[in-house]
């Protein structure tokens, strides 16, 4: 009989893997929705995380012709909630152990004193 080989992924596959999902997941709502502009932000600091998501989001969605827009973090630029309802939906990309709850949830207020849609939160390590 033939060795068992094992297949391992590194921390790095498993990381895109992970972020390959959360991506198809929000471009499947985004077509069952029929939203065309998605808006990536976060409660913390600005994060290359955000980039990335919404890099894959829009190559995912490129026959459908998605936009997706950064929106800097809201704690520090209020105002960017204004660029935030000119958005269908938006999505928070947070990092575990670094983001603030009360920070979050005072953005999510925010989200809601202006009515904006806010699909989900992404977090990641």
């Amino acid at each position: 009989m033939g060795e068992k080989k094992s297949y391992k992924l590194t921390k790095e596959e498993k990381a895109k893997g992970q972020m390959e999902y959360a991506a198809q997941s929000i471009v499947e709502q985004a077509r069952m929705n029929d939203w065309k502009q998605i808006g990536f932000t976060t409660s913390s600091k600005s994060d290359r995380a955000l980039k990335t998501i919404a890099e894959c989001v829009k190559e995912l969605g490129k026959k459908d012709e998605f936009e997706t827009q950064i929106l800097e973090t809201l704690t520090q630029y209020p105002k960017n909630v204004f660029e935030a309802e000119k958005c269908d939906t938006v999505v928070f990309v947070e990092r575990y152990a670094y983001c603030k709850y009360s920070e979050l949830e005072t953005c999510l207020e925010l989200m809601k004193k202006h009515n904006v849609s806010v699909l989900g939160v992404i977090t990641y390590r």
